[in-house]
């Protein structure tokens, strides 16, 4: 089996054909576990984010937890000091758009979609309650703006791999959310084109996987 993370499949998805030999030559040899560091980079931010959905906790819960990391990363050099620092920035844009949501914290889920011999790995950010209603959300932390087809595609992922999951699931279930920018995006739809797109790009993972 052929094994990608979500937002994996979704570089490949937009890259350029150089760019998507790289993503998969990283997952097939990875350096050090790159596409798992990666996926864990914002855990710091992502850890307070679901914690401070408890109930019981206010927005100056999530200031606190600002300042604390915004010291470790001034005492802590190099990279795992930059790391810090950005989770910090991460967590005060989400105070700034996020901080007023009512999100009752669910057991996290980690789910998967299987398309062909292709196994996407979904970890939704934050399963929660909202109004009565189940969530799913993705956050995005990144500096840069997400695209439109970055946005479509780990939304569809998301929402192919939860059906079976979640009871009731909807395309509105499915958040993908633009932290540092205070925006969200519901961008998955049943029977899309963009399904269609992703199993077209798995088959071609398959038939160039034993050449990477």
């Amino acid at each position: 089996m052929i094994r990608l993370s979500i937002r994996g499949l979704a570089k490949y998805m937009t890259s350029s054909p150089a760019g998507q030999r790289k993503v998969l030559r990283d997952y097939k040899y990875p350096d050090e576990d790159e596409p798992s560091a990666m996926r864990r980079y914002y855990k710091d931010a992502t850890d307070r984010i679901r914690v401070y959905h408890r109930p019981g906790h206010e927005p100056s819960w999530l200031r606190a937890k600002v300042l604390e990391l915004s010291e470790l990363a001034r005492l802590t050099p190099g990279r795992a000091g930059a790391k810090l620092r950005h989770n910090a920035r991460a967590l005060a844009a989400y105070e700034k758009h996020f901080a007023g949501r009512s999100l009752l914290p669910l057991p996290n889920l980690r789910l998967r979609l299987d398309i062909g011999n292709v196994v996407i790995g979904v970890s939704p950010d934050l399963h929660a309650i909202e109004r009565k209603k189940a969530k799913l959300l993705k956050f995005d932390f990144s500096v840069a703006a997400p695209s439109d087809d970055m946005i479509k595609i780990v939304s569809q992922v998301m929402f192919e791999a939860a059906k079976g999951s979640v009871a009731d699931l909807t395309s509105s279930s499915i958040e993908y959310v633009d932290v540092t920018r205070g925006n969200e995006f519901r961008g998955a739809r049943a029977g899309a084109r963009t399904l269609r797109e992703i199993e077209a790009a798995c088959a071609t993972i398959e038939n160039v996987w034993a050449s990477i």
